[in-house]
C-alpha cells in the first residue's frame, strides 16, 4: 500500500515545491515589466538549464547501463559509445540551428525585396 512506503512524505513534498514553484514563476512572469526582454530570456534558459541537466543525470547512465547490457560493449566501450551518440547528437542540434538561422535570414531577406516601395508623394509636387 502506498501509505506503507516511507517515502510518501518525500514525493508529496517535492509535489507540492514544484507547484508552489509553477505559480510562483507564473506571478513573476505577469508581475515583470514586459518590456524588460532580458529577465523572461534569463528565467526561460535557467528553466532549459535545468530540464537538460535533469535529463542528462538520469538519462546518460541508463543509455550506458543498456550499452554494456546489450553485450556488444564492455562497461568502458559502453560509456565511450555513450559519449560518442551523445555528442552526435548534439552537433545534429547545433547543424539544424544553423540552417534553420540561414534559412530565415533568406525567407526574411526575399519579403524584404519582394515589399513594395511606397511612394512619399514628395516627388509628386511641380
Amino acid at each position: 500500500m502506498v501509505s506503507d512506503d516511507p517515502n510518501v512524505g518525500l514525493a508529496i513534498g517535492l509535489t507540492t515545491a514544484a507547484g508552489l514553484a509553477t505559480v510562483i514563476g507564473g506571478g513573476l512572469a505577469c508581475l515583470c515589466d514586459p518590456d524588460n526582454h532580458s529577465l523572461l530570456a534569463g528565467c526561460l534558459a535557467m528553466a532549459a538549464g535545468v530540464m537538460v541537466y535533469v535529463s542528462f543525470i538520469e538519462i546518460f547512465p541508463e543509455a550506458t547501463n543498456l550499452f554494456h547490457e546489450s553485450g556488444t560493449f564492455n562497461s568502458d566501450h559502453a560509456f565511450m559509445m555513450t559519449t560518442l551518440v551523445y555528442f552526435v547528437g548534439n552537433g545534429l542540434c547545433l547543424v539544424a540551428d544553423v540552417l534553420t538561422q540561414v534559412w530565415m535570414s533568406r525567407k526574411k531577406s526575399k519579403a524584404s525585396e519582394n515589399r513594395e516601395v511606397t511612394p512619399t508623394g514628395e516627388d509628386d509636387d511641380p
